[in-house]
């Protein structure tokens, strides 16, 4: 009962703060900021995708990749497992949490679903894309990702 009740309240947040916007058929809130960012998380049992005005700014392409991305994140179980949903919202952040192999694995994983629905060039392209917003010490990490999308037979 107290979950449904939370549920309802922060779905009627995000709904107020966060209206959904329609994005190649899905349901994402946009976060207004510059910050090239996304997230896909887990509140109160309903799941959401969140995406910066940075992520928007973005190609087509990239745009899509991102959101299979985190789309992949959701349809693996990878929000069922809560170390992913502690990595947070900073990019810094979030690649930092690569380095834990947990987390590794599920970001590759959902790096290849994204590739299975958008194809692996396309994501590779935006893997590359994203080196520019990312910290020096990330690139490296974000350069064995790439090297690691393979194709495969899904």
């Amino acid at each position: 009962m107290l979950m449904k009740m939370m549920s309802e309240i922060v779905e009627e947040m995000m709904e107020k703060y966060l209206p959904p916007v329609e994005l190649y058929g899905k349901k994402v809130h946009v976060i207004p900021t510059p910050m090239v960012q996304a997230i896909a998380v887990r509140l109160f049992g309903k799941d959401y995708i969140m995406v910066t005005d940075g992520v928007l700014k973005m190609d087509e392409e990239a745009v899509r990749c991102v959101l299979a991305h985190e789309e992949g994140h959701i349809e693996l179980g990878h929000l069922d497992r809560p170390y992913l949903v502690k990595v947070g919202m900073n990019i810094r952040r979030n690649m930092l949490a690569l380095f834990t192999s947990r987390v590794c694995k599920q970001e590759l994983e959902a790096d290849e679903y994204a590739a299975q629905k958008e194809g692996v060039e396309a994501m590779k392209r935006t893997l590359s894309g994203l080196m520019d917003v990312l910290p020096e010490g990330a690139r490296k990490e974000m350069t064995a990702r790439m090297g690691m999308l393979k194709e495969r037979s899904w």
